[in-house]
């Protein structure tokens, strides 16, 4: 170690205040950088690991696909390997109830069995087509099976309709039973294909397509445009496993990746500004002290190059003891905080799962060393290359720092009339020290707007969860489809008998039509409008007078429709009166635009109120029906009713009350869908109590029970994970800034010790020195937000156009970001310069003044 690195040494041994602020500030700058790359591979891995786990390591498939052209999909140059399901009929779980739910039974090629996830509870695999596996929990008398027993199966080759008549009768062994799988319907009986079988040993010469075909292809990232070349060469029904494929950063929403490009260059932004900020500004302040010192050394001989490398060998202590800390404090901090997030998403619904689990990579140690070593060189260079410019005088002298011209820093004599001496000593500072007070000033200005920007980032990426995750606000739905034998009053039966269902606490049921209604474009926004011509005639320019618009009424129960009015503050004599025919209507849309690829989120109409009427669907010669043509005067309304099936749609959602359905003649062809929706304590355990007494009952064989709890449950722990990972950005930000500002503002006033010696020396009192002080803050604080408060609009407005690039949101402003920045800005300020002013006054005036001339 040489002279210079052994003054430098010294000096930060000295300065140890400012030497641990400076190296918490590396370590924060590397922890957070090391923690957000470590929280993507982490995610990543989670995303990869689970899609796997739940539904194989596959691309791309096809569904109503024939063997002929399985082995033409088999055969791509772009497959690496397909494998296939053949469905070879349905059953019904209780042949003695004809309108039990069905099952399908499946036959498994040799890989599908191998690649297909198939969690065995018992037993084994199917090996022949004599063995079956059955799934766990489909309930009823196959509880009773064991492994080991025989089972005759009577199935059809087809769809179930209306009526149940077997054409194929097969016994099985029973050779296991498998859990929940995710990659078909739950009800499935696998068997293993016979490797000879081909679609007409099992459909006769017809050669109807009932496979399902698999591919694992050679490169991942030709999974859409493969099944779009397969597509247009065989009429198929292509599918994606899309969640693996988002692990494997493939999607075909550009959009959506534009979003996360978008934020992510916010973000590491964000953190460089901070990062870049503090450490510079930690040795700029160091340079600044030593510049008597770096005087001193070059009036006996010291070169600009040594001074350089002195400050370098600074740089270089700092970033040794800073960096590893700080990347092992980052993947600490990801380590733990994932303990508490992989304990959550383990819990998926079946009650298992792959726990969100810590995944470092060497690419995230090397960009987080990285950065922080090109960021403490820079920081450290700048300032000393100015320091080794300088002359040994003016270095000596000082004279560079600061520089009075009397007419700059003359104040008016009414500001020092209102705010006293004081006030017009701390007025006079900013004047005659500006490089100090522009370093504070800077440094609040940053801090407000990294801040705020973080506010801003986390609230709109919770909103774009929140927006394009959520499809329901019920816990759980049961959907009935139009068949012959289904009435109304079956509906209502069925709601007496679940309403009761084991943890429900709240119900409803819904009865919706679909209909028509020629809508004036003059009510109309332009968005819709927009959308409506992209969907119409592309060489159309001229927007009609009128748009037929598909309308959905909703009937709901009455003690849920009286309770919507009350929220929405609606009065029952207009919108429960049986001859006004008024009517609330929800037109918000939220759809994807396959034109733009956005997620779009806007109001349809914009008028509140108006005039529509209501159609039967187009007759044969594409006019409409004037048939019923009933008059309805509609109210917009701003909210949803809750508990209710669907919470996002393309069209609006006329809301009616189920009495008032007689009031609508429609004919018998009309489409319905009636739907019966509850809320729950325990959701999981009422949706299997509400199928159970569904199976059990008398009522047609056309429902579908959604478990919306269990389906958004991965989403919910989606916006957990986003809101810890916002939040932990918010708090390490704020330790940056908070760090930054205490850095600039206690060396400040430690320069000014002079300063402060002298004014007591004069007979400034205590209380005085405060006054001043205080001051001082308010005099900082104010100009500091008088330029960070637009920036910081500024950049959310830039958050915000970045998410608008793949989802419609509202503009908004983090307000209680803001108010907490204004807030922060004068306490961290007042109590830093306190915390300053509190050890310069311990010292004593004549030792002060004395150094200070030394």
């Amino acid at each position: 170690m040489n002279i210079f690195s052994k003054i430098t040494f010294q000096s930060l041994m000295k300065n140890r205040t400012r030497t641990i602020v400076t190296i918490i500030g590396v370590i924060l700058s590397a922890a957070l950088i090391a923690g957000v790359t470590t929280f993507i591979s982490s995610l990543q891995e989670y995303m990869l690991r689970d899609a796997i786990r739940k539904y194989g390591e596959w691309e791309a498939g096809f569904s109503l696909t024939t063997k002929e052209i399985y082995e033409r999909v088999k055969d791509d140059p772009a497959v690496k390997e397909a494998f296939f399901i053949e469905l070879l009929g349905y059953g019904l779980l209780d042949p003695e109830n004809e309108h039990s739910m069905h099952y399908n039974l499946s036959a498994y090629s040799e890989r599908a069995l191998e690649i297909l996830p198939i969690t065995l509870l018992s037993g084994r695999l199917p090996q022949s087509s004599d063995e079956i596996v059955i799934p766990y929990g489909v309930g009823g008398h196959w509880n009773e099976y064991n492994v080991g027993d025989t089972v005759t199966l009577e199935y059809v080759g087809s769809a179930i309709y209306d009526e149940f008549i077997p054409d194929n009768i097969k016994t099985y062994n029973i050779v296991g039973f498998c859990d929940t799988l995710w990659h078909t319907n739950f009800r499935t009986f696998i068997t293993a294909h016979k490797p000879n079988q081909t679609t007409q040993d099992s459909y006769g010469e017809s050669g109807l397509g009932n496979f399902i075909v698999y591919v694992k292809l050679n490169n991942h990232r030709d999974a859409y445009s493969f099944t779009r070349k397969i597509n247009a060469d065989h009429f198929v029904f292509p599918f994606h496993n899309t969640d693996y494929l988002r692990g494997m950063g493939v999607t075909e929403n550009d959009n959506f990746q534009a979003v996360i490009y978008s934020l992510g260059a916010i973000l590491i932004v964000l953190i460089m500004v901070g990062s870049v900020l503090l450490i510079y500004n930690a040795f700029a302040i160091s340079v600044s002290e030593r510049t008597r010192q770096f005087g001193i050394l070059s009036s006996v001989g010291a070169t600009g190059r040594q001074l350089r490398k002195s400050v370098l060998f600074e740089g270089l202590c700092v970033g040794v003891i800073g960096i590893p800390i700080g990347i092992l404090a980052g993947i600490g901090g990801i380590a733990v905080t994932l303990s508490v997030v992989g304990e959550m998403l383990s819990v998926l619904m079946s009650g298992q799962g792959e726990p969100l689990r810590i995944a470092v990579s060497w690419q995230a140690v090397v960009i987080a060393a990285a950065v922080g070593i090109v960021t403490i060189y820079i920081s450290a260079y700048i300032p000393a290359s100015r320091a080794s410019k300088k002359s040994a005088i003016d270095s000596i002298r000082q004279s560079a720092d600061i520089k009075i011209n009397p007419k700059k820093i003359k104040s008016s004599k009414l500001f020092e009339k209102i705010l006293g001496v004081e006030g017009m000593l701390s007025r006079k500072n900013f004047k005659r020290n500006k490089k100090l007070y522009r370093s504070t000033i800077i440094s609040l200005f940053v801090s407000v707007v990294l801040f705020v920007a973080a506010g801003s980032f986390a609230m709109y990426l919770r909103q774009t969860s929140e927006t394009s995750i959520s499809v329901s606000n019920c816990d759980i739905s049961v959907f009935f489809y139009e068949r012959a034998d289904t009435t109304d009053d079956d509906i209502i039966k069925g709601f007496e008998l679940l309403k009761n269902a084991d943890g429900v606490y709240a119900y409803g049921y819904q009865f919706i039509y679909n209909t028509l209604s020629p809508i004036n474009t003059s009510l109309l926004s332009q968005r819709v409008i927009e959308y409506e011509m992209w969907l119409g005639d592309k060489t159309q320019t001229q927007v009609p007078d009128e748009v037929e618009f598909s309308i959905i009424l909703m009937f709901m129960d009455d003690a849920s429709y009286l309770e919507y009015l009350t929220q929405m503050n609606l009065s029952e004599s207009i919108y429960y009166n049986n001859e006004a025919k008024s009517y609330p209507v929800y037109a918000r849309v939220i759809r994807h635009n396959f034109e733009t690829g956005r997620i779009e989120n806007y109001n349809m109409f914009i008028t509140n109120s108006f005039n529509m009427t209501l159609y039967d669907y187009l007759n044969e010669d594409n006019t409409l029906a004037l048939n019923p043509g009933i008059d309805i005067a509609v109210t917009i309304a701003d909210r949803l009713p809750d508990n209710i099936g669907y919470n996002q749609f393309s069209q609006p959602l006329m809301i009616l009350p189920y009495s008032h359905l007689m009031l609508f003649d429609f004919p018998e062809s009309f489409y319905m869908t009636e739907c019966m929706t509850f809320l729950s304590n325990d959701p999981n355990a009422s949706a299997a109590h509400i199928e159970s007494l569904l199976m059990e009952s008398e009522l047609p064989n056309n429902f579908r029970v959604t478990n919306y709890f269990a389906q958004e449950e991965a989403n919910r722990r989606i916006i957990y994970v986003v809101n810890i990972f916002t939040y932990g950005f918010i708090i390490l930000m704020s330790l940056i800034t908070v760090a930054n500002v205490f850095n600039t503002v206690t060396t400040n006033v430690s320069i000014r010790r002079r300063e402060f010696a002298m004014l007591k020396s004069m007979g400034m009192t205590d209380s005085g020195l405060n006054k001043m002080v205080t001051y001082e803050c308010f005099f900082y604080g104010i100009k500091a937000l008088l330029f960070s408060l637009p920036v910081s609009v500024l950049v959310a407005w830039l958050i915000y156009t970045g998410v608008m690039q793949g989802v419609d949101v509202d503009f908004m402003l983090p307000w209680d970001s803001i108010l907490i920045a204004t807030a922060g800005v004068f306490m961290i300020v007042l109590v830093t310069m306190m915390y300053a002013v509190g050890r310069v006054k311990k010292e004593n005036i004549i030792d002060t003044l004395r150094s200070e001339i030394a």
